[in-house]
C-alpha cells in the first residue's frame, strides 16, 4: 500500500512539471514534421538537466534542449522556420528579443511561470543548424543578469581588444 502510495505521489509530482514543457515539445514537433528532420540525441543531457535542477546555475531552475543538424533549408525557407516556432509556441508566448541576420536569426520568446518564474523559449538558427531551448529562471535573478548585461559585456569588449588572452571580469 506504502508503495502504491509513493508511486501515486511521484506520478502526481511529474504531472505539473510535464505540463510546463507542452509549448516546447510542441515547437520540436512541428520543427521535425515541418522541415522533415529529427533532433539530435545528446549523450549525458539528463545529467545536465540534474545539474541545472539541482545547482540553479544563474537562476536556471529547468533546461530543455533540442539540436537540429544538417538542417538545409535556404534563406527563403528561414522565414517559414521562423513562423513554425511561432505558432508552436502559442500565444502564451511573447517576442521579447528579435535579431535577424541575412543566414542567421535568434528569437527569445517569454512569459511567466508561476509566482517567481520566468519561462524563456531561445530558438537559434544558422545554415545547416537549428536550436530551441526553454529555460525556467528566476525572475529577480534574470532582471539582475539583464541589468548587469551591458557592464559586463562593455568589459568583455574592451579585454578583447586590449589582451586576446584575457578573461571577461565578473
Amino acid at each position: 500500500m506504502r508503495a502504491l502510495l509513493a508511486a501515486a505521489i511521484l506520478l502526481g509530482l511529474g504531472i505539473p512539471a510535464r505540463a510546463g514543457d507542452r509549448d516546447f515539445d510542441a515547437v520540436v514537433q512541428s520543427i521535425e514534421s515541418t522541415f522533415q528532420t529529427r533532433r539530435t540525441s545528446i549523450p549525458l543531457f539528463g545529467v545536465a538537466k540534474f545539474f541545472v535542477k539541482i545547482s540553479r546555475p544563474g537562476g536556471a531552475k529547468q533546461l530543455d534542449l533540442a539540436i537540429f543538424e544538417d538542417l538545409h533549408i535556404g534563406r527563403s525557407r528561414l522565414q517559414e522556420l521562423d513562423q513554425t516556432v511561432r505558432e508552436a509556441a502559442g500565444e502564451r508566448w511573447s517576442p521579447m528579443i528579435r535579431v535577424r541576420d541575412r543566414q542567421e536569426w535568434v528569437t527569445i520568446y517569454a512569459r511567466p511561470d508561476g509566482k517567481k518564474d520566468m519561462a524563456l523559449l531561445i530558438a537559434t538558427v544558422e545554415p545547416g543548424e537549428a536550436t530551441v531551448i526553454r529555460l525556467k529562471v528566476d525572475a529577480a535573478a534574470l532582471a539582475r543578469m539583464i541589468d548587469e548585461s551591458p557592464n559586463r559585456a562593455g568589459k568583455c569588449l574592451v579585454s578583447e581588444q586590449n589582451d586576446s588572452e584575457q578573461q571577461c571580469e565578473d
